[in-house]
């Protein structure tokens, strides 16, 4: 899994995300969001760039152990 924060200091967490994505599969990994944008469809939006959830800034730990959970859950890791 690779949590990835959208607010890179250079702002290209998307662009970063979405060219490890096309790798992810080959490594069997999987890409979390941490973002600050939380509006259903921006986070739509991501996941459709091939991010598997996104997570909302500040990052709270049961949030994080339930993303985490839920990828195993589903096999995406």
């Amino acid at each position: 899994v690779v949590l990835l924060d959208l607010s890179l200091p250079d702002g290209k967490g998307t662009l970063w995300g979405q060219e490890f994505n096309k790798y992810a599969n080959l490594l069997h990994a999987k890409t979390l969001l941490l973002t600050p944008m939380t509006g259903s469809t921006q986070i739509e939006n991501l996941k459709q760039l091939g991010f598997k959830g996104c997570l909302s800034k500040p990052l709270r730990k049961p949030l994080l152990q339930e993303a985490l959970s839920q990828l195993l859950r589903e096999g995406h890791c």
